[in-house]
């Protein structure tokens, strides 16, 4: 295999790490921006790797891969490991910052659900089988077999009134236990993604 000239691998991990997209400008014309990628040293980890598994098959099998093994163009310090993680975890954060006012109005909208489907599923409860009834001004006529909760809207579609809030209630909760525990920060979760 030939050795890849430094100056031109130089310029592929240049490539590799940033991307170019084509933008429509307003006059109707394209112009070609070129950004960062977010994700750049997985191309260069995983290149780094086919030369180095290239070259430990060349010393198990050297009339079998001895031809293909060449100096790898990518160093350890060429793949920043490290300061790839800090910015994965910037990103982590500035995400958690500007979803963070948010989070009253999820609860909230989880609290509404489930107390919506509480109210659904008792007015079904004490509906009569096959009789029409009213819950949150919807009208719904409940299925004919005794203790179905099963209805079916104006529209006539079916549903199933004890599954809805059983998902209210799960949705509900989980958004309860993260709101209170923090568990959905990246920060309490650190010791089970580093092991």
């Amino acid at each position: 295999m030939a050795v890849l000239p430094a100056q031109v691998a130089a310029q592929w991990k240049q490539r590799a790490q940033t991307k170019t997209v084509r933008r429509r400008r307003s006059d109707g014309t394209y112009a070609e921006v070129v950004s960062p990628r977010l994700d750049g040293s997985t191309l260069l980890i995983a290149v780094r790797a086919l030369y180095l598994d290239l070259a430990q098959w060349a010393g198990e099998e050297p009339t079998r891969w001895g031809s293909g093994v060449a100096p790898c163009p990518i160093r350890e310090a060429d793949l920043n490991v490290r300061r790839q993680g800090q910015r994965v975890t910037a990103r982590m954060d500035q995400r958690t910052h500007q979803r963070l006012p948010a989070l009253p109005t999820v609860v909230h909208a989880a609290k509404e659900l489930l107390d919506n489907a509480q109210a659904r599923l008792q007015a079904v409860q004490t509906a009569p089988a096959g009789g029409r009834f009213e819950a949150l001004g919807e009208t719904f006529t409940r299925a004919k077999r005794p203790g179905s909760t099963w209805v079916y809207d104006a529209g006539g579609r079916r549903r199933d009134l004890v599954q809805r809030e059983r998902r209210a209630f799960w949705g509900w909760a989980t958004v309860e236990f993260l709101q209170h525990t923090g568990a959905g920060s990246r920060r309490c979760w650190r010791p089970a993604i580093t092991v």
